[in-house]
């Protein structure tokens, strides 16, 4: 599922929006987010043992810890742990990439071991309605920094 978050700019690209979403997670994720053990400041870092604290549809919250993985400058995977409402070793991907002069952040998961109860919502789109609140957030972000956002594309 990728989201349009506008055009690049002299200050708005892929890298620079990924950077944005690695060093403060917390900030545009639609969900808590804490470092192994809930101290110091969350960053998307290879290796970084996390806790998730997912919405599911009807209001339950569970803790889902993922290790970061295949960290680059435009994208970072999750991967599953025992625990996990998907089953351990299920991938979690978000990348940020530039086509036809905007910047889009796309998120994508594979979760073969995932309850069967995962699969209705997968099907049903339920599972994603929270993606686009994080979209909404580095838009938001963007907006307040870059000057240019939306309005000068680079040439």
């Amino acid at each position: 599922m990728s989201h349009d978050l506008g055009r690049v700019t002299y200050v708005t690209n892929a890298k620079t929006v990924m950077r944005m979403l690695q060093d403060d997670p917390t900030k545009y994720f639609q969900f808590r987010i804490e470092n192994e053990g809930g101290t110091g400041d969350v960053r998307i870092t290879d290796g970084a043992k996390l806790t998730l604290y997912a919405r599911a549809p009807f209001g339950v919250v569970g803790q889902s810890p993922v290790v970061v993985e295949s960290v680059t400058d435009t994208q970072f995977t999750f991967r599953t742990r025992e625990g996990h409402f998907d089953g351990p070793n299920a991938l979690i991907s978000f990348r940020t990439f530039e086509e036809g002069g905007k910047v889009y952040l796309e998120q994508s998961a594979w979760a073969p071991q995932g309850a069967p109860i995962n699969a209705f919502f997968a099907k049903s789109n339920i599972g994603h309605m929270g993606w686009p609140e994080q979209a909404a957030n580095l838009r938001a972000a963007i907006m307040s920094v870059d000057p240019f956002f939306q309005t000068q594309p680079i040439r």
